[in-house]
């Protein structure tokens, strides 16, 4: 719990704050904007009906958690902006208490999502970067080409794994996410299933998707790709083949024979994002990422369980 809150607004909503939260440290916010009280405080608390609310709201918003404050039952309907904002009535102490927590921990979610996407992925590309380099002269040596294919294989869904971490997280915790492809190890479809065909030498992998999947444009079937693909390879057999067939109208297919499905995939059914999305722990996480995003960005996305094979499909929405 917060140890100091910020008050805006009229002298009786700042007595309100004081008596419903006695062990907090409660201060009013000066006319003119005090930064270095802002930085020293854990949550700033808004009366909607004041009248700096308008003024001061949009001040406070995104840069510190905010808790919108009803002295009453208000008629006050709030913004498109201000829907999103914890919001509580100042007589009522442990609602208070849950918005100020919900808004503080919201922020400090906002600020990890934040350096994840930045200076942390930054840092582990570098990473990334060096022992990729160190592979590539390993590739000049004597050594058998196994235990290198071995290493490249390892570094690269390494370096998928590390990319895609802050577009889970931000699903996962229903952040903002750009929908436009950010830089990849797989800059498209066909890269993506070339990788495929190195980890899973024994299966026969096809892709039906002509030169489309050399474009820039189907790199954003490949989180999908990597979903579907880890789901059928979870439930077939070691040498079961797997077919994906892609274009730009129709979005992504996958094919597998699976006749052995483990439980809840037993039976024959066909289900969508939604349950999907709901199914976390019988789901590899890819696939997981793959129903959050189709749910994110409305694409259509469903996966069908017949007798003895899966075909998971998403189309552009």
């Amino acid at each position: 719990m917060p140890s100091r809150v910020l008050v805006v607004g009229p002298p009786q909503l700042l007595e309100a704050v004081q008596r419903a939260l006695p062990e907090l440290q409660v201060d009013p916010v000066a006319t003119a904007i005090d930064r270095a009280l802002l930085l020293e405080s854990d949550c700033v608390i808004v009366g909607i009906e004041s009248e700096r609310f308008a003024e001061t709201f949009p001040l406070f918003a995104g840069h510190f958690p905010v808790v919108r404050l009803l002295l009453a039952a208000s008629s006050v309907e709030p913004t498109a902006a201000e829907s999103d904002v914890p919001c509580a009535h100042a007589e009522s102490p442990a609602e208070l208490r849950l918005a100020i927590r919900a808004a503080t921990v919201e922020r400090r979610v906002q600020r990890l999502f934040a350096e994840l996407s930045g200076a942390w992925a930054h840092d582990a590309r570098g990473a990334l970067g060096v022992s990729r380099l160190a592979f590539e002269l390993l590739k000049g040596s004597t050594l058998p080409t196994s235990p290198i294919q071995k290493m490249d294989n390892g570094l690269t869904r390494l370096g998928f794994l590390l990319e895609r971490l802050p577009s889970q997280l931000a699903l996962a915790l229903e952040l903002p996410l750009a929908r436009s492809a950010s830089p990849s190890l797989f800059p498209n479809l066909e890269s993506y299933v070339r990788h495929l065909r190195l980890v899973h030498s024994q299966r026969e992998i096809e892709l039906v998707a002509g030169e489309w999947a050399l474009s820039a444009a189907s790199q954003s079937l490949v989180p999908f790709a990597a979903g579907f693909t880890e789901f059928a390879l979870s439930m077939s057999s070691a040498r079961a083949k797997l077919r994906l067939s892609a274009d730009s109208v129709r979005g992504l297919e996958v094919e597998c024979e699976c006749p052995g499905r483990p439980p809840p995939w037993d039976a024959p059914q066909t289900v969508g994002a939604l349950e999907l999305s709901r199914d976390q722990d019988a789901l590899p996480y890819r696939m997981l990422e793959a129903a959050r995003l189709a749910l994110r960005f409305g694409m259509p996305l469903s996966v069908e369980l017949s007798q003895r094979a899966l075909l998971a499909k998403v189309a552009p929405s």
